[in-house]
């Protein structure tokens, strides 16, 4: 294995783990630490599937480097209008979301570090034009980039787990919460899935890796097996120093509460400020992956329409996301739990539907059904959200 395929490996787990982890403890704590591992695994599984059907549909198009490209080679172009849609939701849901919340991260750093006031939309100026560069440069210099930020992220977060463990209460753990029933199981599982959110860089990974196919596929498994690991081990920890009880009785922003409470429970003071190194480095390797696979989808949408240089390209990849971030930030991510609807599109009944045109015989199989499955589970209880009828 070589050092592409850990490149590609790293910068799948780095797309999928996002500042989100930190809200994963409080699903944990309203369903109950065992059968949140059972949903975590079932999520991953579903998340895999569409990777490894994604990955399949790449290698049927060894010239696209996007999922745009990849769904006009093989559903046509009205298949490529309806991805597109869905996809464009996600890609700029999500970078807006990555764009407030470094510039947030930012704002912070420069007023504790050099007693600099820096404004919200500055600092998203700043953040998006560092991550335009760096996008812009290629996918060997995201690859570089994360290379070292990932790594970073872990030690933060293993800083994190070895001054909290000594404080987990196995009794914590054992937590039930008295008013779980199905509609508060199924209300879990949009925020689970679109923590497995890794599938619009395959594409990228795909032609990265030459087109190899068992690379990508061990990429795409070890790429997000990694996140997993870490997701139970963080859930875990923090469930068995604060205990289910207390998370789910906590008011206003209950991820700024949860961190608060790490610090104060255990009366270490740095605790909140290793948290928030944690979230921006989770923040950063999120926002260069899921940016790059935009950055790439617009490529090959410009070259279609022989729109010619680079400016138009990053243009349309981070000034939208931009202007929503300083205009409506809190809006708009609010609006972040429809996500869940266009992923699903994605990451589950577009890679299914790939497969089968590719397929010419046998053409269903364990993985159609699992994604096509879960997908339906996951869009359900979204819409059930919405609606009011889960909740």
């Amino acid at each position: 294995m070589n050092n592409r395929f850990w490149g590609s490996t790293l910068i799948i787990a780095g797309t999928t783990i996002g500042a989100g982890m930190l809200a994963l403890p409080l699903i944990t704590a309203s369903v109950g630490w065992g059968l949140s591992i059972l949903l975590m695994f079932s999520v991953w599984a579903v998340s895999a599937a569409g990777g490894l059907l994604m990955a399949e549909a790449a290698k049927a198009c060894p010239d696209d480097t996007s999922l745009h490209g990849m769904v006009g080679t093989l559903l046509g172009r009205n298949g490529q209008y309806v991805s597109a849609g869905a996809s464009m939701f996600l890609y700029y849901a999500l970078c807006a979301a990555y764009i407030a919340g470094s510039s947030g991260l930012l704002q912070g750093a420069m007023q504790a570090l050099f007693d600099v006031q820096l404004n919200g939309a500055a600092a998203s100026v700043l953040v998006t034009g560092l991550s335009a560069l760096i996008v812009s440069a290629g996918t060997g210099t995201v690859d570089s980039i994360n290379r070292i930020l990932f790594p970073l992220m872990l030690v933060a977060l293993a800083v994190l787990l070895a001054v909290l463990s000594p404080s987990v209460d196995p009794v914590h753990l054992n937590y039930e919460p008295v008013n779980l029933n199905v509609g508060v199981v199924l209300a879990a599982l949009p925020v689970l899935y679109t923590s497995f959110g890794f599938h619009v860089v395959v594409p990228s990974m795909g032609r990265y890796l030459g087109n190899c196919q068992t690379s990508l596929r061990r990429a795409v498994i070890i790429g997000s097996l990694i996140p997993m690991m870490v997701y139970l081990i963080w859930q875990l920890v923090v469930n068995g120093v604060l205990g289910g009880e207390r998370l789910v009785s906590m008011s206003g922003d209950p991820v700024i509460g949860m961190i608060g409470g790490l610090a104060s429970y255990t009366g270490i003071s740095w605790i909140s400020t290793v948290v928030s190194a944690f979230g921006a480095l989770a923040l950063i390797t999120s926002f260069l992956g899921v940016a790059l696979g935009l950055h790439d989808y617009l490529v090959e949408a410009c070259a279609a329409r022989q729109i010619k240089g680079r400016m138009p390209v990053v243009s349309v990849t981070f000034l939208p996301p931009l202007v929503i971030a300083i205009l409506i930030p809190g809006g708009f991510v609010a609006a972040l739990g429809y996500a869940a609807l266009a992923l699903v599109f994605l990451a589950a009944f577009l890679p299914a539907a790939m497969v089968w045109k590719v397929r010419s015989e046998n053409r269903f199989s364990p993985a159609m059904v699992l994604v096509t499955v879960g997908g339906l589970a996951v869009a359900g209880a979204q819409v059930g959200i919405v609606t009011g009828m889960i909740g």
